[in-house]
Order: C-alpha cells, then structure tokens, then sequence
C-alpha cells in the first residue's frame, strides 16, 4: 500500500468548512487533520454531496464530495490525512 506523505504549510491555522445542501459546518485546527477531527457532524444524518473547503494563511483549496466519501472522512483517520493532503496539494 502507498501511504501519502504529509505536506507541511507555515501556518498553523488551518480553516475547513463543510456545506451539505443549506447546512453548514465550520471547524478549525492547528493542522489540517486536526480539523478534520474536530468537525461535529451526525455521520448518519449526510444524505446529499458536499463542498469541502480549507483555508490556510489566505489560500483556498475547494473538493466536492460524495455522501460516501464525507463518512468516511469521518470515521477513517488515514483516509482524511490523505484527503487533506490532496487539499493542501492544491491551495491557492
């Protein structure tokens, strides 16, 4: 298996929200795996696609995701460091 190396960025301030439908979630983290685990969502309550934002130091990175894919940013830990990565991959 090929696991995603971590990307470092200056900043420790990291923003992601995520809108599903007319809800929207907001959390914050000195990285951005660490914002991903502090987001607060019922994982079974998600039941259309989403957009993923991440903030960091006046960059943005944005991602639509499937249902499927929002739980298991949720529930699997390696999956959301290799999301993020990609994110990071591509703030602007």
């Amino acid at each position: 298996k090929k696991i995603a190396k971590a990307v470092k960025i200056k900043s420790k301030n990291f923003s992601l929200d995520l809108e599903i439908g007319e809800k929207h979630y907001k959390s914050q983290g000195d990285t951005a795996t660490e914002a991903v685990n502090n987001l607060a969502i019922d994982k079974f309550g998600i039941k259309g696609f989403g957009f993923l934002t991440l903030k960091s130091a006046g960059k943005k990175s944005q991602l639509k995701i499937t249902p499927f894919q929002i739980r298991r940013l949720l529930v699997n830990k390696v999956f959301g460091e290799i999301l993020m990565g990609r994110m990071l991959k591509s703030l602007k």
